[in-house]
């Protein structure tokens, strides 16, 4: 025979795990926006996702190569190519809760100049995101 509430129990565990699966799938962040603050970039980001915290939460700026730089090792044997160069980073596992946001500030090793590609890249567990921008000759973000 068949006893409903034994099928109204499964269910609920089925929900259950429905949400658990939505819920982790649902963690995500976005770069609202990217300033300059006299030598510092600015980067605010916002959970868009759901209450959840961050094992690894990571930002980045890179300056990206219109060519890629080579350099050789051990008389030439090895070569080592790059297209990108880290500026600056900046790494935590602080909880954002959702729709909040954070600024988070970072100083590059290096002045940005006018017609440089830049890159800042916000990475977390499972997740990335990145926006790409120039500098104008007035100090200007321009995305690309």
């Amino acid at each position: 025979m068949f006893d409903p509430s034994s099928a109204i129990w499964g269910y609920g565990f089925g929900c259950m795990d429905a949400e658990r699966k939505i819920r982790k799938k649902a963690k995500a962040l976005a770069i609202e926006s990217v300033s300059l603050k006299g030598d510092k970039v600015i980067v605010r980001i916002r959970n868009v996702g759901s209450e959840c915290d961050f094992n690894f939460l990571s930002v980045s700026l890179h300056e990206r190569y219109t060519e890629p730089k080579e350099k050789s090792l051990l008389f030439g044997i090895i070569k080592i190519s790059k297209s990108q160069e880290v500026l600056a980073g900046y790494a935590t596992n602080e909880w954002i809760p959702m729709k909040d946001f954070r600024e988070i500030e970072l100083k590059p090793k290096n002045k940005l100049l006018p017609g440089r590609m830049y890159k800042v890249t916000v990475e977390w567990d499972d997740g990335a995101v990145a926006y790409n921008f120039t500098v104008d000759n007035k100090g200007n973000i321009i995305p690309i």
